[in-house]
């Protein structure tokens, strides 16, 4: 008798064990990042402290994860990069170089302080809400970025 308790006992640990690892498992996927969720264009929605409602110069960023290249507009120049995919899997970023058009820009334009957020950038997750963050390597989010239904 003593031995069936001791059976079912160490059954009942080894199924609570089980079940605590593939929670953290689902935890950790759903911020990880595949082609599927990160192709295409993202709207610009928070840099800093600062929300950003969309419009006709809103930054936004584009990702082909095929071609390994990132693009898009810094709410007055177009820009464009190359971003490294295996990184991304395991929350990391890293744009390099960021070249850009070299139109006059208008003071009050977003470019100069989302260029800057973009170098400091050295993460990237998904959030609960399908948002992706970008963030640097305190784990401070700098960028969130939603995806463009236009």
């Amino acid at each position: 008798m003593k031995f069936v308790t001791y059976v079912l006992s160490v059954f009942c640990f080894c199924l609570t064990l089980t079940a605590c690892s593939a929670k953290k498992e689902a935890q950790a996927s759903s911020k990880q990042l595949s082609a599927t969720l990160l192709n295409g264009e993202w709207n610009v929605i928070k840099m800093g402290n600062e929300s950003i409602t969309p419009g006709e110069n809103t930054p936004y960023i584009g990702f082909s994860w095929e071609e390994k290249r990132m693009f898009g507009f810094t709410g007055c120049n177009r820009m464009f990069g190359q971003f490294n995919p295996e990184d991304v899997v395991k929350g990391a970023i890293d744009f390099g170089a960021i070249g850009c058009t070299r139109m006059a820009c208008a003071e009050d334009s977003y470019e100069q302080p989302f260029l800057a957020a973009l170098n400091e950038v050295k993460t990237i997750q998904a959030n609960s809400k399908g948002e992706i963050e970008l963030g640097d390597n305190s784990g401070k989010t700098l960028i969130v970025l939603k995806k463009r239904t236009e």
